[in-house]
């Protein structure tokens, strides 16, 4: 290895290090109480070493957001498209819970802390997020979710698998039932619920925003018989 690049693999290395230490040090501590000067200390380094690599506070916790979304994508990413679209889905959505959990600091920088970003640019969903809708978009083409309705859908799975995650982080001693199973069964309550946001084809049947706008055509009265 050249000298060049042992430098390299140094400075690589001292980087992940304070991303580490910054992610733990966010969760624990928040954003506000956080500052550059109290994480060198935890470190054992000097104040200024931190400025080699960040430009600031913020640009530090961009930072440790954005490793954070990069290694949830690669764990999405690590499954394959499946013959059965609903079956890739529910992968999917477990490995985003079980990716937080096993990274509950880089998850609550990620999901929890407030965003630092100060452009007024559009806000673009993370690649991350984008998985999620591809295999919602995969299990739509079988008939059981309606295409209008695929972002829609995608949004709510997400909350769905989010709100889990955060309070099984959160709330560690809240009386759980079995862990596996309360993930099997939210995941499964959740992709069933949104199934029904389209027509089935197998069925006919009607969606519930088809109901509701049924409904209220005819100002909740009963329907006319036309026999």
């Amino acid at each position: 290895m050249t000298a060049k690049n042992r430098r390299e693999d140094q400075h690589a290395r001292l980087r992940n290090e304070i991303l580490t230490a910054a992610s733990a040090a966010f969760a624990d501590e928040g954003y506000e109480q956080l500052s550059m000067r109290k994480l060198a200390s935890q470190l054992g380094c000097a104040p200024g070493t931190l400025y080699l690599y960040f430009r600031d506070k913020d640009e530090l916790l961009r930072a440790v957001v954005e490793d954070s979304f990069a290694e949830l994508l690669r764990t999405l990413q690590t499954l394959p498209p499946e013959s059965d679209p609903l079956k890739w889905l529910k992968a999917k959505m477990r490995a985003y819970i079980e990716f937080g959990l096993r990274n509950p600091n880089h998850y609550k920088c990620a999901f929890v802390l407030p965003s630092v970003r100060k452009d007024k640019e559009p806000y673009r969903p993370h690649p991350a997020f984008m998985e999620l809708v591809t295999a919602v978009r995969a299990y739509a083409q079988q008939g059981q979710i309606a295409e209008p309705e695929v972002e829609l859908a995608s949004q709510v799975l997400w909350a769905c698998i989010h709100g889990l995650t955060s309070l099984l982080i959160a709330r560690p001693k809240f009386p759980w039932m079995q862990r596996e199973k309360l993930i099997d069964e939210l995941i499964e309550t959740a992709t069933s619920g949104v199934a029904r946001q389209g027509c089935c084809v197998e069925t006919g049947a009607p969606s519930r925003k088809q109901r509701s706008s049924d409904k209220g055509s005819h100002n909740g009265k009963p329907r006319s018989s036309t026999r």
